[in-house]
């Protein structure tokens, strides 16, 4: 059996909720049919992400649509002046130096801030 709509977006508000990765307080919540549709803002791409994984582990969940927003905080990332600086400065570095710059950069412009083998060992579901 189905579980009503409600119930499911119960659900998925006390599991959002529980996560200490994801401020939930600006994310807006809607079910119908089984499928949550998120909206709203969050300070990185990861809790973007990492609410919509969380979401899709709901029991009753038949679709996710994520439409949350990513609105940096002032002083995060990178303006587009300073990626290309740091690219170029990368360039005239050696090979290794490189893709340690590189991919700092992505991880800086896109507000995310772990180390990259840390995503498995959430503590969220």
């Amino acid at each position: 059996m189905n579980k009503p709509d409600p119930e499911i977006k119960s659900d998925v508000e006390a599991e959002l909720r529980w996560c200490p990765e994801i401020d939930e307080t600006d994310i807006a919540i809607k079910v119908n049919q089984g499928v949550v549709a998120l909206t709203g803002f969050v300070r990185t791409y990861y809790e973007k992400y990492r609410a919509e994984a969380i979401v899709k582990q709901v029991t009753g969940v038949a679709g996710v649509a994520n439409d949350i927003e990513v609105q940096l905080a002032p002083g995060r990332g990178l303006t587009d002046p300073q990626i290309a600086r740091e690219a170029v400065e990368a360039l005239r570095a050696p090979a290794t130096a490189f893709r340690v710059v590189a991919r700092q950069l992505i991880f800086r412009s896109s507000g995310y801030t772990g180390p990259a083998g840390r995503r498995d060992s959430s503590p969220c579901p």
